[in-house]
C-alpha cells in the first residue's frame, strides 16, 4: 500500500497499491457513490462528483449517505493490475468542494491545475487569478519559466492544450520573468482573487 484513506467519522476505508493511482476502498465495509455536489444526484460513471459513504459495519454509529466534502471519480469496471475488483476511486481524491471553483460552468479543481501545470516541461512556478466580471468568475494564469531557453510559445500552446482536453476550458496564460513569482508550498497563496 502506498497510499491509506480513511477520516474519523468511518475507519480507515482502504489505500492504494503499487499498480495505479486508484484507492482501493473495502466495498465489503462501505456502499461507495459519487454525486453532484450541488444537486447530490448521482454522476455518470467515471465523472467527478463528492464521494458519498454509507458505512455497512459499525452498530455504534451507523452513517446513511455520509457526504465526505472529498471530490474523486469511480474507475471503470475492469480489475486493478493487482487483481483487486472492488471499488476503486480512480486518481485518488482530486479535491474537496471547499476547494471548487466555478469557471464558465465548469468545476475547476486546485489540484487538477497543479497537474497540468507540474507536468508541462519547462514551467518552475505558477500563480492562478481569479476575478469576477459581469457576474461571471475568470481566471487566468501567470508562469515562470525555468530559464531564458525554455521556449515561451511552446510552453503556451502546451498548457492551452491540456486546460481544453481536460476541463474544456481556454484559459489565459501569461509568461513572466524567472524568479519573479513568490514561492509557497500552499494552494491559498498560489491562487489570488481579485
Amino acid at each position: 500500500i502506498n497510499d491509506g484513506y480513511g477520516m474519523t467519522e468511518l475507519f480507515p476505508l482502504g489505500g492504494g497499491c503499487r499498480h495505479s493511482r486508484a484507492l482501493h476502498i473495502a466495498s465489503d465495509l462501505v456502499i461507495t457513490e459519487i454525486v453532484d455536489a450541488e444537486t447530490g444526484t448521482p454522476v455518470a460513471p467515471g465523472k467527478p462528483g463528492e464521494i458519498v459513504y454509507t458505512n455497512l459495519v459499525g452498530d455504534s454509529q451507523p452513517l446513511l449517505r455520509y457526504r465526505t466534502r472529498d471530490i474523486a471519480r469511480l474507475s471503470s469496471s475492469e480489475p486493478c493490475a493487482c487483481g483487486f475488483t472492488g471499488t476503486r476511486l480512480k486518481n485518488a481524491i482530486e479535491g474537496r468542494v471547499d476547494d471548487m471553483i466555478t469557471i464558465r460552468g465548469v468545476n475547476v479543481f486546485p489540484s487538477v491545475i497543479d497537474e497540468i501545470v507540474r507536468s508541462c516541461p519547462g514551467v518552475m512556478e505558477y500563480q492562478v487569478h481569479v476575478c469576477t466580471r459581469e457576474a461571471m468568475k475568470q481566471m487566468s494564469l501567470l508562469v515562470e519559466l525555468k530559464n531564458s531557453s525554455v521556449d515561451r510559445g511552446l510552453v503556451i500552446r502546451t498548457l492551452d492544450t491540456a486546460f481544453r482536453s481536460v476541463l474544456a476550458l481556454r484559459i489565459p496564460v501569461r509568461v513572466v520573468e524567472p524568479g519573479s513569482l513568490p514561492r509557497f508550498e500552499l494552494k491559498a497563496k498560489r491562487w489570488v482573487s481579485s
